[in-house]
Parts: C-alpha cells; structure tokens; sequence
C-alpha cells in the first residue's frame, strides 16, 4: 500500500510539472500575441530568443537573429495601425505550440490565416515556423 501511494504522489508531481512547463511555453506565444496586437515592439521582441530562426513550411529560413525580427516587424508595427491576429484555435504540446491565425493588416483589406508553430526553449520563443500562409 505504501509503495501505491508513494508511486501515486510521484505520478502526480510529474504530470504537474510538465502542466507548468506547457503553461510556461503558451504563455510566452501569448505575450508575443499581446504586444503584436498592442504594436509594441519591445515586449514582442523580449518573448523570442536572441537567435531566433523563423521558416517557412519548406525549412527555408526567412529569419535569423533578433535584429531581423526588430526591423521586419518594426516596420509592420509602423505600417499598420489597424494591425490585429486573434487565434481561431491552439494545441500546446510541452514546449511547442501550435497556432491558426487570423490576421487583419488594414482595414478593408482580407483577413490573412497563418497556421504557426512556435517552438519554446529556456522560456523564450527559440524557433517559428509557418505551416501555411493564405
């Protein structure tokens, strides 16, 4: 019997922890999802790693470092007042969380759909890669 129990409680700390670490990694693309909606590039930024890579579908790499991620979406935030993604549906599975976005660039324009996957590592998003663009 004390061996079920003690085998019970270690179940039930490993599966908490591992909650908390998918609580952690959506937490951070959420926080990037906020300041991309708020346009404020600062805290956008501090939500990915310094040597962040974002792909296409393909693996061909569009990104590389966070002083291209600074001007690409500086110059979005610029560009775009009316700039706003809201998520049509999540799944977090530990460190990597998988998006379908809408996205509206300006008024009067279509809303663009992205399906995303951000990778999550030391608490930073380390890797983006975009499944789709329409």
């Amino acid at each position: 019997m004390k061996k079920r129990i003690i085998l019970a409680v270690t179940i039930i700390i490993s599966m908490t922890a591992v909650a908390q670490d998918f609580n952690k990694a959506a937490l951070v693309v959420q926080e990037q999802l906020t300041a991309y909606n708020a346009r404020n590039s600062d805290t956008f930024l501090s939500s990915y790693s310094d040597d962040i890579v974002i792909y296409e579908a393909s693996r061909e790499v569009t990104i590389k470092g966070k002083k291209q991620l600074k001007e690409l979406f500086g110059n979005l935030f610029k560009n775009n007042p009316n700039l706003y993604c809201y998520i049509e549906n999540r799944i977090v599975s530990g460190n990597i969380i998988i998006d379908h976005e809408k996205v509206q660039f300006r008024k009067g324009q279509p809303i663009m759909e992205f399906i995303v996957m951000y990778k999550v590592k030391k608490g930073k998003i380390a890797e983006v890669t975009f499944l789709k663009r329409s």
